[in-house]
Order: structure tokens, then C-alpha cells, then sequence
């Protein structure tokens, strides 16, 4: 059984008050600094107070300085927080889940306005340039491979850019699906698929020329036009339908596809572009 001393009830409750004084100033200081923002406006604040600020949402109770001022230390600036992953972001102390989860929506909307800015909602894509002028507003600040599905209506506008998926594309067939699914959602009339090579060169793998041939084929099969794979590198772009790669890994796959029911004897090697032309 525990017995408290007077001594021991005195310590205790004094300590209860000291946190009660110290929470008691965190909440004044949260009302001053809520009151300046509707007063003077978010302009008028340093960037640590307005990451000291974001984090009340996330975090209830207690001092957000300390954490804003980390945050703003270890990634070097206000852009490098909002940038930065959510694990990365958890590794700082007084950041929590529910913090990085809020810095990471807030990052991503700011990668969206920026997209809206530089591309108007009306934009329309009918040469190679203008789809990598496009495809590498989707890819700002992109650190992993990700694949989209760029919808365009029979006169080139955007209708959409559908997100496919994060990382390697080693689910052929569920990404076919989910490319149609996303065309068909948008009605699309034709469609671009694109990707990244994130520190890399920007030249296509066998994988890639195989994925863009089976999103074909998947998208022809309902009256839609693959027009082209675009892939954004460090070292610039690669455009499948620029260079016509597009047309000789669909008369590779052909051939590839007579082979196995013995239809044909020749290789896809044995073929040149002339073949093609």
C-alpha cells in the first residue's frame, strides 16, 4: 500500500501547479499570436512562427517554437520542410504523426497551386514540347518513380492527369486497369502516360518499352489512342512517340506474338526501321 508524507503531497502539488502556470502561459501565448494573424495578417510573420502556428492544428496543447524552429534548422528553410517526407519529418523531436501528415498535405497543395500557376486549367498539349513542359510540372519535387495518365480531349486540352502509382511499375496488369479505368472516367480521347527517372537518365528501360506497349494495347482495346510515353530524367526528357519507339516496340510485340504460334521464323532483331516506315 503507498503512503504519501505530507512532504511528498506538498511536492506534488506543486509541480501540478508549475505545469498548470506553464500550460496556462502556452495558451496565452497561442490567443496573442492567433489575434496578430487576424489583426495583421499572415504576412507579417517570420517563417518559424508560421510553422509555430501550423503545428497547433496538429498539436493541442503545449510550445510548437522549439519544433518549428528544428524543423526550419534541419531542412534548411521553409521550402525544405514542405518538401520533406513524413518519416523524415517524424525524426525531429516535437513532430509527432499528426504534424508531419499536416506539413505533408499543406507541401503537396503548395506543389499544386504552383502546377495551376504554370499551367492554365485551359492548356492543351498537341506537340512533344508542350507535353514535357506539362509532364515535368507533375514530377516537381517528385524523390520517388511515379506514373501518371495524362486525359486529353479530341482537341488536346488536359482534361486530367490521373495518378497511377509510386515506385517500380512491376504490376503490369493492375496498372493497365487502372489507366483504362482512369480514361474512362474522363471520357478521355486520348491519353499520355508518364513517368520519372528521379536521379537517373531519362532513357527507357526494357521494362518501360514493354509497360508502354501493354498500356497501349490495353487502351486501344477501348477506342483509346495511346499518343505517347513521355519519361522526365535529370538529364532531360525521352519521348516514345518523338522517336518512334513506340511504333517499333508494337511491331516487336507483333512479331513476338507470331513467334509463339509459329506464324513467323525471324526475330524482332532481324527487322530495321525501315520495316516500319
Amino acid at each position: 500500500m503507498l503512503i504519501l508524507r505530507a512532504n511528498d503531497v506538498i511536492i506534488l502539488l506543486i509541480k501540478a501547479k508549475a505545469v498548470i502556470k506553464v500550460d496556462d502561459a502556452h495558451k496565452e501565448h497561442r490567443k496573442r499570436m492567433m489575434t496578430r494573424l487576424k489583426r495583421d495578417g499572415a504576412s507579417t510573420f517570420f517563417d518559424h512562427e508560421l510553422v509555430e502556428m501550423l503545428l497547433y492544428y496538429a498539436i493541442p496543447r503545449g510550445d510548437t517554437n522549439p519544433a518549428a524552429h528544428r524543423l526550419l534548422n534541419e531542412f534548411n528553410g521553409i521550402n525544405g520542410v514542405f518538401k520533406a517526407d513524413a518519416s523524415a519529418l517524424k525524426g525531429i523531436h516535437g513532430v509527432g504523426e499528426k504534424s508531419s501528415m499536416l506539413i505533408n498535405i499543406v507541401g503537396e497543395l503548395l506543389r499544386r497551386s504552383v502546377i495551376k500557376t504554370e499551367i492554365s486549367e485551359s492548356y492543351r498539349i498537341t506537340n512533344t514540347s508542350q507535353a514535357v513542359t506539362y509532364c515535368k510540372t507533375l514530377f516537381l519535387d517528385k524523390k520517388y518513380e511515379c506514373l501518371y495518365a495524362i486525359c486529353l480531349d479530341i482537341k488536346g486540352k488536359v482534361i486530367a492527369d490521373g495518378y497511377i502509382c509510386e515506385g517500380v511499375i512491376d504490376q503490369v496488369p493492375a496498372y493497365s486497369r487502372k489507366v483504362v479505368e482512369t480514361a474512362l472516367r474522363h471520357t478521355a480521347y486520348t491519353v499520355i502516360i508518364a513517368h520519372n527517372h528521379p536521379g537517373g537518365e531519362c532513357s527507357p528501360s526494357r521494362e518501360d518499352d514493354e509497360v508502354t506497349e501493354k498500356f497501349r494495347i490495353a487502351l486501344e482495346a477501348i477506342g483509346i489512342t495511346l499518343n505517347d510515353h513521355i519519361i522526365i530524367g535529370d538529364d532531360g526528357y525521352f519521348s516514345y512517340a518523338s522517336t518512334g519507339r513506340m511504333n517499333r516496340e508494337s511491331l516487336r510485340y507483333m512479331i513476338e506474338a507470331a513467334q509463339k504460334n509459329n506464324l513467323l521464323q525471324k526475330s524482332p532483331e532481324d527487322f530495321d526501321d525501315k520495316t516500319i516506315e
